[in-house]
């Protein structure tokens, strides 16, 4: 059966009260330590118990620091909101100070917060479409109009590296790199088609997605290191797979997968489209 910890001097009839709630309610001391809890925050946490439970405990010890520095604001005003990551989710504490005691409500924004995300990552790939578009129609030039569409891709999409693949007798050839290889990262100039993934989205004809490649050969796992998300795509040329980009990541991605498989394909006709023009000047 659930234990509740009874907070010293806590109408039972607001106890009562509380634990019909269906946002988690809890209580601690300014030191951190858990006194009392309703049963929706027993659920959200799954603890059976608050007896050594202090906020370091539940939400980490970054987190836990973020708390205290807002405990100390509350003595410059009653409430403060603080937003965290807690495992899948992202949840809003409020906290209101009440004598000695800390009083925090938790909501979980998770929803909202990815709402934000996506309309924010829409906004941004509508302004690198719209990038590369004046840059095609204003750059005579093919190669520097590829040039500035990699950077501003770089740039809006905030990437650590990025590489050009061409497909060339049978094989994916390295056209272009940008940005710092990441360490983790063995760096190669040729893939046989569906050899690691940029051959394989070129054989699959689709954009791979992956968000731990640590089934691709080419990437060595480092400990204490942020992890890398990457994302092949096919280069298509009048329905023809011409080559692969691949963009490299130090952060998570899945936020901007869907957008990007709505606006890349028409960044990738005009990318494919520079290409035949940089291989025409070479082979006339």
């Amino acid at each position: 059966m659930t234990k509740y910890k009874k907070f010293p001097g806590f109408n039972p009839r607001k106890e009562d009260l509380c634990n019909v709630l269906s946002i988690p309610l809890f209580v601690t001391d300014i030191e951190g330590k858990l006194l009392y809890a309703n049963r929706s925050f027993f659920s959200l946490f799954k603890i059976s118990s608050l007896d050594g439970i202090y906020n370091e405990t539940l939400f980490g010890k970054n987190n836990s620091i973020a708390i205290f520095n807002v405990y100390e604001k509350l003595y410059e005003s009653n409430y403060k909101s603080l937003k965290i990551d807690y495992k899948d989710k992202i949840i809003e504490i409020t906290f209101h100070r009440d004598l000695k005691y800390i009083i925090g409500t938790i909501r979980d924004i998770t929803s909202e917060e990815k709402t934000a995300n996506l309309i924010k990552n829409y906004n941004v790939y509508l302004n690198l479409i719209k990038s590369a578009i004046s840059t095609y129609f204003d750059e005579n030039d093919p190669k520097t109009a590829f040039a500035r569409i990699m950077n501003d891709i770089m740039y809006y999409v905030d990437l650590s590296y990025a590489q050009t693949f061409l497909f060339q007798n049978e094989k994916l050839v390295l056209f272009h790199t940008l940005g710092d290889c990441p360490k983790e990262l063995k760096p190669k100039k040729e893939f046989l088609i569906g050899e690691d993934t940029p051959g394989t989205a070129f054989q699959l004809k689709k954009i791979v997605f992956v968000k731990d490649p640590v089934a691709d050969t080419r990437f060595n796992k480092i400990s204490g290191r942020e992890p890398i998300s990457f994302i092949d795509i096919p280069i298509l040329y009048k329905d023809k797979e011409i080559g692969v980009i691949e963009l490299i990541a130090r952060r998570q991605l899945t936020p901007v997968r869907n957008v990007i498989w709505d606006f890349f394909p028409q960044l990738i006709m005009i990318i494919g489209n520079l290409i035949e023009k940089m291989l025409d000047t070479k082979n006339p």
